[in-house]
């Protein structure tokens, strides 16, 4: 008896162990809005409700597709949706097909009306239409910053949460706290940056400690975000600053890639006020930051893959002479990967910043499936003796 009761006590137990992992597994995509919603009306020239129209959403990067029927009102209701440009079609027998063209940013929702005409001739409608610039499910103030700002604004740093500082009230300047100093951070309604809620994903992406990103992201890895600065939904939470809602890129059905490098370098530069005050010579300085992406499909229309990689290298005069003195003694080889014939390699950061981020992601489904993601390695600008 005691056998059995112990058996059914495990049993109950394993049970609840599962469902307590679907959801906390299942419980962040749900909470945090990371998609978009199209909705609307069907009628007919008339203006009357159209019942059974099969309307269907289909994403032309990805392949993923999404359909429902009207209700009796005409009425119907496409939630869910992955960011990107659709393609609507609304079917009905003894009516002409409709297709529309719509794009979807995160948190937005787009009221999409169809008009059907009686079918006469084979002939199909064609209409685009644009993304309204306020939500109309909720009352939040903030702003989205497309793929368009991110690739075609100058971004020192390549920091992305920077550019929140083009949507108004939002305000930049240096994480206060001094394990951040390098970092800048948005700063809303008065802050200093460290109330903010950083979501990408769906996930949560804090420091617990001392606020701010917990881990950085690669400029090219983001496809947008938004930024809610007041009267966000309870979705979120957390916070009492600002909510910063990050989705990062997709691969497509298309193979695309991306590479770019940066350099400064002493040869480039004049001398500063400082150094011309002082009266010395320019200082050694150098710095280059390169990386790039690579996405497209593993199935076309099902499986797609996507990888980005950011590194930067910064390298002033106190670290070149601290390698210099490092070179002639072979027994001090650095515990770098730059190290040739026992030559410290000059071009080892103060603090290096290697990032990169991989995923794959199903097109029938809608889900992401980070194998290497927000991977950051910061190394010591001290060699191992």
């Amino acid at each position: 008896m005691s056998d059995r009761c112990s058996m059914q006590t495990l049993t109950r137990a394993a049970i609840a162990l599962v469902l307590s992992a679907q959801y906390v597994l299942v419980w962040p995509a749900q909470a945090q809005t990371t998609s978009g919603t199209i909705s609307g009306r069907i009628t007919d020239a008339q203006g009357a409700a159209l019942e059974a129209v099969l309307v269907r959403a289909r994403n032309r990067d990805t392949g993923f597709e999404r359909g429902a029927q009207s209700d009796r009102a005409g009425t119907y209701h496409l939630s869910g949706l992955p960011i990107g440009t659709y393609e609507i079609t609304a079917e009905l027998t003894r009516f002409q097909t409709s297709a529309r063209a719509t794009t979807l940013n995160i948190g937005r929702d787009v009221t999409l009306d169809i008009t059907m005409q009686l079918e006469g001739r084979a002939e199909s409608v064609t209409v685009s239409a644009a993304a309204p610039l306020i939500s109309t499910r909720s009352s939040a103030v903030g702003g989205v910053v497309d793929l368009a700002r991110i690739e075609g604004l100058p971004l020192n740093g390549r920091q992305f949460a920077n550019l929140a500082a083009t949507v108004p009230g939002v305000g930049l300047g240096f994480h206060s706290d001094v394990s951040k100093a390098a970092q800048y951070a948005p700063q809303i309604s008065g802050g200093n940056g460290r109330n903010i809620n950083y979501v990408v994903d769906g996930g949560d992406n804090n420091d617990d400690t001392v606020g701010g990103l917990l881990q950085l992201f690669p400029l090219e890895a983001i496809q947008e975000f938004e930024v809610l600065t007041q009267r966000y939904d309870s979705e979120y939470g957390r916070s009492d600053g600002a909510v910063l809602n990050v989705v990062t890129k997709s691969g497509s059905n298309d193979r695309r890639g991306s590479w770019f490098t940066l350099l400064r370098d002493d040869v480039l530069n004049a001398r500063t006020f400082s150094e011309r005050l002082a009266k010395i010579d320019k200082q050694p300085y150098q710095r280059y930051q390169f990386g790039g992406s690579l996405g497209g499909p593993v199935v076309e229309n099902r499986v797609h893959y996507f990888a980005a990689f950011e590194r930067t290298r910064h390298l002033t005069g106190d670290e070149q002479e601290i390698a210099r003195a490092n070179a002639v003694r072979p027994q001090s080889r650095a515990c770098f990967s730059d190290v040739v014939d026992g030559d410290f390699c000059s071009w080892h950061a103060e603090t290096p910043r290697l990032i990169a981020y991989f995923y794959f992601e199903s097109a029938s489904s809608g889900w992401k499936c980070p194998l290497r993601t927000r991977l950051t390695e910061t190394l010591s600008n001290t060699p191992a003796r």
